[in-house]
C-alpha cells in the first residue's frame, strides 16, 4: 500500500481523487497527514512512501520528513520513496538554479533584492502557494516598491514572496499556453495543455476550443518534452510532482513544480460545465488517457516487495521545534484574521482600502 503524505489542504484533494478518478486503486492508497506529527514516535508502513506537499512544510517539518525517510529506508530498502526532503529544490531555489543553468531565460529575486531588478515587467507571487500571481505586471521600479508596500499593509510577510521576470510565451494567435506533466517515479506523464488570452494561466482561465483540446491530445500522444522534463525533475531532486511550463521561441520555460498538485476532482466538480457535448467528449477522452497512465504508474510503485514496518524516533529538540512551529502558525492565522476583519470593517477601513489600492490586480 502506498502511503501518500500531505498537509490538511492536500488531504481534501487526495480524497476527491480517490472518490472518482482514483477509485479503482483506492485499496492501494493510505493518505496521511503531516499535521500534528510532533511526538517522539511515528509509525511507518513498509510499503512505498510519497512525500508530497514538501513546499507547504516548515524547515523543522522537512527535517522530520528526513528522519522518516531514513527510518523507512532502513526497514524497507526495496520499497520506493519519492521526494527526499534533503534533495528537493523548492520553487525559488529551483527557478534560480534553472536560470543559472541556462534552462530558463528569466530570473527570480527575493523581495529584499527589489533594487537589483533591472528587467521589467515583473510580477510578485508567493514563494510556495499555488494561487497564481499576487499582482498584475509591474513595469517600473517605483511601481514595484508600491506593490511591496501594499503587501506589507495587508499583513503579508515579504519573505514569503518573490519577484519574477515576465517571460512572454504567447503564440501567433495571441494566446498563452500552459503545459503540465506529472512525474511518478521514473514516469513522465503529460497531463494537459491550457490555452488562454490571460498570461497568468490557471484552470479557471482556460479557454477550451476544439483546436486547443486536440492540441492537448497531441501533446499527450507525443510527450514532446519528455527528455527535457526528466532533466529538470532530476536537477530539482523531485520524484513526484507536476511541472507547469510554457514554451518561448520553441524552448520550454519552467513556471514551477507543484509537489501537491490536484490529481483529479470529485465527480461533478469540473470547472467548465457548459461545454458543447462534442467538445466535452473530446476533452474527457484526454482526461481518460492521463488518468489511466497515472493509475498505472501508482500501481507500479506498489508492485515492489514491501519491507517491515518501522517507527521513526524523533528527538526532543526537534519535537520542540515542531511544537513551536505549530504555535507560530496558529498566531499568524489569528493575525491574518484580525487584519481581514479590519479591512472589512466599514467604520475604519477607508484609509486601509486606500493603501490596499496600491496593490494592483491583473
Amino acid at each position: 500500500m502506498i502511503t501518500f503524505w500531505v498537509n490538511g489542504e492536500g488531504m481534501f484533494g487526495v480524497q476527491n481523487y480517490l472518490s472518482h478518478r482514483g477509485k479503482a486503486i483506492v485499496a492501494h492508497f493510505e493518505p496521511r497527514l503531516y499535521d500534528g506529527l510532533d511526538g517522539s514516535r511515528i509509525h511507518l508502513t513498509g510499503g512505498p512512501q510519497i512525500f508530497a506537499a514538501l513546499d507547504q512544510l516548515t524547515a523543522a517539518q522537512r527535517e522530520l520528513v528526513g528522519h522518516m525517510w531514513d527510518a523507512h529506508a532502513a526497514a524497507a530498502p526495496q520499497a520506493p520513496r519519492l521526494n527526499d526532503p534533503r534533495r528537493v529544490l523548492l520553487r525559488f531555489e529551483l527557478l534560480h538554479r534553472l536560470w543559472e543553468e541556462g534552462l530558463n531565460t528569466f530570473r527570480v529575486y527575493r523581495t529584499e533584492q527589489a533594487d537589483q531588478v533591472s528587467a521589467f515587467p515583473v510580477f510578485v507571487r508567493h514563494i510556495h502557494r499555488h494561487n497564481g500571481p499576487a499582482t498584475r505586471l509591474v513595469r517600473t521600479p517605483d511601481d514595484l516598491r508600491r506593490v511591496l508596500t501594499a503587501l506589507r499593509i495587508r499583513g503579508r510577510r515579504l519573505r514569503d514572496y518573490m519577484i519574477v521576470e515576465f517571460c512572454d510565451t504567447s503564440g501567433p494567435d495571441g494566446r498563452f499556453r500552459k503545459y503540465a506533466a506529472f512525474k511518478v517515479g521514473p514516469h513522465i506523464i503529460p497531463s494537459h495543455v491550457f490555452a488562454s488570452h490571460e498570461w497568468a494561466l490557471k484552470s479557471e482561465w482556460n479557454e477550451p476550443t476544439v483546436d486547443s483540446v486536440r492540441e492537448g491530445l497531441q501533446y499527450q500522444h507525443d510527450n514532446p518534452h519528455a527528455a527535457w522534463l526528466a532533466r529538470v525533475f532530476d536537477l530539482a531532486g523531485i520524484d513526484y510532482g507536476r511541472i507547469d511550463y510554457g514554451v518561448a521561441g520553441g524552448v520550454p520555460q519552467v513556471w514551477e513544480i507543484n509537489l501537491n498538485a490536484t490529481l483529479g476532482r470529485a465527480e461533478g466538480q469540473s470547472r467548465h460545465t457548459g461545454l458543447d457535448p462534442a467538445l466535452k467528449a473530446l476533452r474527457d477522452s484526454g482526461r481518460d488517457i492521463f488518468h489511466a497512465q497515472l493509475r498505472s504508474a501508482f500501481l507500479e510503485l506498489d508492485a515492489y516487495p514491501p519491507g517491515t514496518d518501522r517507527e521513526a524516533i524523533i528527538d526532543e529538540p526537534l519535537q520542540g521545534r515542531l511544537r513551536q512551529d505549530a504555535r507560530r502558525r496558529r498566531r499568524r492565522k489569528r493575525i491574518a484574521g484580525w487584519l481581514e476583519r479590519l479591512y472589512d470593517n466599514p467604520l475604519v477601513n477607508r484609509p486601509v482600502k486606500r493603501l490596499y489600492a496600491l496593490l494592483p490586480r491583473r
